[in-house]
């Protein structure tokens, strides 16, 4: 689908580089420990970014079970959607959905992510939806 999700490999990998500048800079400054100092840098943000997904999940998880079961169920992760520029530039219909809604409700106009061809519920009014070529047509009401 067109505006999926961006991988988490990426965000990381958009994470070091904007730190990578500081520990050049280190780098020269303490050149005689430069390997050293290089090894411990990049640790110390590989264990940075794992502790603060690690507790951004954990709190998400025990305050709201139900929905990081929920987001769990449709791959996301708090921390990753939590996350804005210049790391995730995924608008927040991607970060709901996994990709960008397609459809509308008939009824309460919201956003819905529907294949073509399916039948969904509107998590709003409960109404069901089907979409069928370019048209979404109600089904039922709840």
């Amino acid at each position: 689908m067109v505006n999926q999700r961006t991988a988490h490999w990426k965000i990381l990998s958009r994470f070091y580089l904007l730190c990578l500048p500081f520990g050049i800079v280190f780098t020269v400054i303490f050149s005689a420990f430069a390997l050293p100092f290089l090894l411990a840098f990049g640790t110390t943000l590989f264990l940075y970014w794992q502790f603060t997904r690690f507790v951004t999940n954990s709190v998400v998880k025990h305050y709201m079970p139900e929905t990081y079961d929920q987001m769990q169920k449709v791959g996301c992760d708090p921390f990753y959607n939590s996350l804005g520029a210049p790391l995730n530039f995924d608008s927040d219909g991607v970060r709901i959905f996994g990709s960008e809604p397609n459809a509308n409700c008939p009824l309460c106009f919201q956003l819905m992510l529907l294949e073509e061809g399916t039948t969904g519920v509107c998590g709003n009014c409960g109404s069901t939806v089907s979409f069928i070529g370019k048209r979404v047509e109600l089904v039922s009401l709840m």
